[in-house]
């Protein structure tokens, strides 16, 4: 206040001037100040290094054997072509796709003839029923008769003979009846197993015998692999060894089930079947199996994703203790799986980069990161 009265009372050049040179004063005195804030606040936006984050996996001592590729097929090992078991008239038959549970109907026969010899021999059951009963009670008469010498014995002896036969065909005619029923029930085709109708070989209308093919019948769930391997692959092969299945981006750990040891006599191949319990795979489907051409051996194997190909060869990161990038040459041998043996300058137990490798350079910081399965 006491500037600006001053200043008012001078003229107006005057007092200009004097402003001005108050004004250099004051940003000559906040000009250092305003230097050093602005040092300070780009000093401490610098970056330093930064980490770079990689997943990693654990190097390991463990038994490897070589593999070779060969063809396979999924197949499913309840497959069937269901056969009529009695002649009629198809009057009913299930469609192609259609999902049918275990003792379902599939196919239907005309059984209208059957019914009505079923009705006719039940009929006559009754009548024997009531013969055999008649004939019990007259011999049964005749016996008190013959035991006070009321009658001749030769008629007791003709009456107990036809109380015999008539029981004999009272069992005869339940035994038919029985038959009759059975052969009625066959009239209506059931599904041996849960599975999926393929496809139709006869169709509503059409008449077929016994044993005449109704439908194709799969079930898709029970599923495995049908390969034919050489010998070598055989006789390093036991019964419950895990067997790795591939198609393209699918893959699934099987189970050898059993070997064929029959082989083929102009390809030389044995056939093996691998059981499958994945629910992905589609029966005729073509994979890749997996087998063993040679004995195990223990080897230094890491994961395939951790080998760095270059123009100078091949090689793997391993993390140091001060979480650095280091770069070791190595050389590959066998594989098996998601496994590969290396040979280098490489321990059990050291980290080696599985997830990030293309960008890392030698010495350079690493940030671990937790991997998606057991991989470290």
């Amino acid at each position: 206040m006491l500037v600006s009265k001053q200043v008012s009372g001078l003229n107006p050049s005057l007092n200009y001037g004097i402003l001005k040179s108050i004004m250099k004063n004051i940003v000559g005195s906040l000009l250092p100040l305003l230097c050093v804030l602005l040092s300070a606040s780009v000093f401490a936006r610098e970056p330093g290094p930064r980490a770079t984050p990689v997943i990693v996996s654990i190097a390991k001592q463990q038994a490897l054997a070589p593999v070779i590729e060969v063809p396979g097929t999924v197949i499913s090992r309840q497959q069937a072509n269901i056969a009529a078991e009695v002649s009629g008239r198809l009057t009913w038959v299930a469609e192609v796709g259609d999902n049918v549970r275990k003792g379902a109907f599939i196919a239907k026969l005309d059984d209208t003839l059957q019914g009505l010899e079923v009705q006719q021999i039940e009929a006559n059951l009754e009548r024997e029923k009531v013969r055999v009963a008649y004939l019990e009670k007259e011999t049964k008469r005749l016996e008190a008769m013959a035991e006070a010498n009321l009658m001749a014995k030769n008629l007791l002896d003709k009456t107990s003979s036809d109380f015999g036969v008539a029981k004999t065909e009272l069992a005869l005619t339940k035994a038919r009846l029985q038959f009759e029923k059975e052969t009625l029930k066959r009239h209506k085709i059931t599904a041996p197993f849960s599975g999926v109708v393929t496809e139709r070989l006869a169709r509503q209308g059409e008449w077929v015998s016994s044993g005449d093919e109704i439908l194709a019948f799969v079930n898709p769930q029970a599923l495995e692999v049908m390969a034919r391997v050489p010998h070598e692959s055989v006789a390093n092969l036991r019964l419950g060894d895990s067997i790795q299945i591939t198609q393209k981006t699918q893959a699934e750990l099987g189970y050898l089930r059993t070997i064929v040891p029959i082989g083929d006599v102009q390809s030389h191949l044995f056939e093996v079947r691998v059981s499958l319990k994945g629910k992905r795979w589609l029966v005729g489907q073509a994979v890749r199996v997996l087998v063993p051409i040679d004995s195990a051996r223990s080897v230094m194997t890491v994961p395939r994703d951790a080998i760095v190909l270059r123009r100078n060869g091949a090689s793997v990161f391993r993390v140091g203790d001060e979480s650095k990038a280091e770069r070791v040459s190595v050389s590959t041998g066998i594989a098996s799986g998601e496994f590969i043996e290396i040979q280098g300058d490489i321990q059990a137990g050291d980290k080696i980069v599985i997830r990030g490798s293309e960008r890392l350079r030698p010495g350079q910081l690493v940030k671990l990161l937790p991997s998606d399965g057991d991989e470290s």
